[in-house]
């Protein structure tokens, strides 16, 4: 049987974009972009000293950030959770199969613009409250809050990592990598937000 010349493009490997080739980049401008917004709030902190009505506008703005930031991370790990602990869910009365990893991502990708709004609001809040930088817990504070926009990042790789794998894969056929990093990132994101919210209680009783 004769077949036709065959078409040698086919066995090409596809263009890969340059973004995929040096993820890196996109990775390190995040970084450099959260780590300046972290000095100029801090920078900004020590030299301005607003009281009266800028004040009380600042600690209303930080307290709807955190609302905002701190109840959308409490909503993803609660969902999350679900998965990690093979809950099942149900809506409106029909039992569904257990959420997967895929799941889990998607919705993590819809709440990341409200989480970033509520640390953004934190930040730019914080630095209108006239932070102690004399004191260690001010320090504790801040490098929380940097740790948590760096986790942020992490995160937010992670997420359309996962969101490229297929829907029907399970928490437990996920790759060892990838379900090790997925824990980690939940750990860090309590501990450092959990960090910041009791130091700054602390320290404003104190």
């Amino acid at each position: 049987m004769r077949h036709g010349p065959v078409d040698r493009t086919r066995l090409l490997p596809l263009p890969t974009s340059v973004a995929a080739r040096r993820p890196w980049r996109g990775t390190v401008l995040a970084l450099g972009g959260v780590l300046a917004c972290w000095v100029a709030a801090v920078t900004a902190g020590t030299l301005l000293h607003p009281d009266g009505l800028l004040h009380d506008i600042g600690l209303f703005v930080h307290l709807v950030s955190l609302v905002v930031g701190f109840g959308a991370v409490l909503v993803l790990d609660v969902y999350g959770a679900s998965a990690v602990l093979g809950l099942r869910v149900r809506r409106h009365g029909v039992r569904r199969e257990r959420r997967g990893p895929v799941e889990v991502a998607r919705f993590a990708a819809g709440l990341d613009p409200m989480i970033w709004a509520g640390l953004a609001g934190l930040v730019v809040s914080g630095a209108a409250l006239s932070p102690n930088v004399g004191s260690p817990a001010t320090w504790l504070k801040l490098s929380a809050v940097l740790i948590v926009a760096v986790n942020g990042i992490n995160a937010h790789h992670l997420c359309a990592k996962i969101t490229m794998l297929p829907t029907t894969l399970t928490l437990r056929e996920l790759p060892t990598g990838l379900k090790a990093r997925l824990l980690g990132t939940g750990a860090v994101s309590q501990a450092a937000w959990w960090t910041a919210i009791l130091v700054g209680y602390w320290a404003n009783i104190h």
